[in-house]
């Protein structure tokens, strides 16, 4: 089997991919991770892989047409095998492409075991994991972790459908027979925090994909009755690092390493150490503060910007726009990222609640961060382009931008 081809998997339903993947898993064959977003690309990947074709639940798919397709419901219903059996590696995944050309990430089984190891270490206090429901998709390394790997390998069982919409995951949650683990994104959890009631039978949250405000956090630990656990790592490395929310927290906690991991900071950004499954030092770009054993995000090596000769942190400035009167959704970014940098404008998407406007918004930032960093042009719009894992890729924002531009459909802000 060393040598069999991968197949790649593109499904969308959870009970589709797992069959599709343990499938693979019990012949020795490695996955190639596809989410929909790269579907045009599957027959290119394919080639570049040499994948002997494609498992999915949507055969009829355009972008499969010149690819051997099978369809995922004619496999038999499996749970993967032990590792000794498992392929090398076990799976291909791919990085959001949030701000570039999606990478290939290769997980072999020992970087599956070892971040498991990691993750029991870390939950060993809390209730016993039995059901998992998740309304990320599977394709993604945060959900290919917590939900494929860590309700097989804790012998729980996921739901096989995917909750979104927040009335979904309310019927989800009353129909499991014990308390879940609900595996979600900040993206979710804001819709979730607006319901006029709350959600039960949840025994815990566990959230990655970019940073809870406060407000958020509460918000949402309050709804649903129960802490909320983020998750900080990468693509490459993994889970490294943790931190609980809860309904009454005051400020925002710092990150915590998982046990044994060695986190500070590098010339690059952040050195991860000690990983027992990963060869060596793992460098992100993330600018990190060390207090004790705990560390602070400050924002990435490539986010900062500058205007009108002032620097700020595009997190920053996001997670503030975020935080502003009315805004459900949002996205800071530079609309002009290619022109020299003393030409360049902040701009921004916002999804509204009822009864506000943009003119709100930027009354909100107003005195919080320097005229030079208010958005302008500001457009409502009824979503943000986002991935199923609550991704926002630039490329995404910049042609939504474009084509608002060149409309004038919706509100521009005037120009001071």
């Amino acid at each position: 089997m060393a040598n069999a081809k991968p197949v790649l998997i593109c499904c969308r339903k959870l009970d589709a991919f797992q069959r599709a993947h343990a499938w693979a898993l019990n012949r020795g064959l490695t996955s190639l991770l596809l989410s929909p977003a790269d579907w045009p690309n599957s027959t290119s990947i394919a080639a570049e892989f040499g994948a002997a074709g494609i498992i999915t639940d949507e055969p009829s798919q355009p972008h499969f047409c010149k690819c051997r397709v099978t369809d995922a419901a004619s496999l038999p219903q499996e749970r993967p095998g032990e590792p000794g059996a498992w392929p090398d590696p076990v799976a291909i995944l791919f990085t959001s492409g949030s701000t570039g050309a999606p990478t290939a990430v290769s997980k072999d089984a020992r970087a599956i075991l070892g971040e498991f190891a990691l993750l029991k270490a870390w939950f060993r206090d809390g209730p016993p994991m039995t059901d998992f429901i998740s309304t990320v998709p599977l394709e993604h390394m945060f959900g290919y972790t917590f939900a494929f790997w860590l309700p097989h390998l804790m012998n729980g069982a996921i739901l096989e459908k995917r909750p979104v919409i927040p009335t979904d995951l309310k019927n989800a949650c009353a129909a499991v027979k014990k308390p879940a683990w609900v595996i979600t994104t900040p993206t979710h959890l804001r819709a979730y925090a607006q319901l006029p009631s709350g959600f039960d039978n949840v025994a815990g949250l566990i959230c990655s994909t970019s940073p809870l405000s406060t407000d958020l956090a509460r918000a949402a630990a309050s709804r649903f009755k129960a802490p909320i656990t983020e998750i900080y790592g990468s693509t490459e490395s993994g889970a490294v690092a943790a931190r609980v929310r809860t309904a009454d927290e005051q400020a925002t906690p710092g990150w915590m390493p998982l046990p044994g991991i060695g986190i500070q900071p590098s010339s690059a950004g952040t050195a991860v150490c000690s990983i027992p499954h990963v060869a060596g030092a793992v460098e992100l770009s993330d600018l990190i503060e060390m207090d004790g054993p705990r560390f602070s995000v400050l924002g990435r090596t490539g986010d900062l910007v500058k205007i009108c000769g002032k620097r700020h942190s595009l997190a920053a400035l996001n997670q503030m726009l975020a935080g502003a009167p009315g805004v459900r959704d949002s996205a800071y970014f530079i609309s002009d990222a290619a022109a020299p940098a003393e030409t360049q404008r902040a701009a921004a998407l916002v999804v509204l609640s009822e009864g506000y406007s943009t003119e709100d918004v930027l009354g909100g930032l107003r005195g919080m961060i320097d005229d030079v960093f208010l958005p302008r042009p500001i457009y409502a719009v009824d979503d943000i382009p986002r991935t199923d894992a609550g991704k926002i890729r630039n490329s995404d924002l910049q042609r939504m931008f474009q084509s608002l531009s060149v409309t004038g459909v919706l509100h521009l802000t005037e120009e001071n």
